[in-house]
């Protein structure tokens, strides 16, 4: 059931990992307006080394980092969200978020 839904997660791991002060986790936020609760856990199985949380962005929550795992509700926070990768088997996606977002 879970193939396909969480395979971006080795690529915010490798990004996130690479970019973080003194080689601390970094964290993946998670879009708890647009997605399942199960798939916020689908990532923490596939990248324990990171931070996972949760964020309402519809609420106007500031995520806790440039990559946010959502669908494509996303761009109504940020229009200028750019899609990292598609989920082959999910309506969700890795997204990356530029400075001005993260206010």
């Amino acid at each position: 059931m879970a193939a396909g839904q969480a395979t971006t997660a080795v690529l915010a791991a490798a990004e996130l990992t690479d970019t973080t002060p003194a080689g601390g986790p970094g964290c993946l936020a998670h879009d708890a307006d647009s997605l399942p609760d199960y798939a916020l856990w689908l990532y923490r199985l596939e990248a324990p080394g990171l931070v996972h949380e949760p964020v309402r962005l519809r609420r106007g929550a500031t995520p806790c980092g440039p990559l946010v795992v959502a669908t494509d509700a996303v761009t109504g926070r940020c229009p200028s969200a750019v899609r990292v990768a598609a989920e082959p088997r999910a309506d969700w996606s890795l997204w990356r978020l530029p400075a001005e977002c993260l206010r």
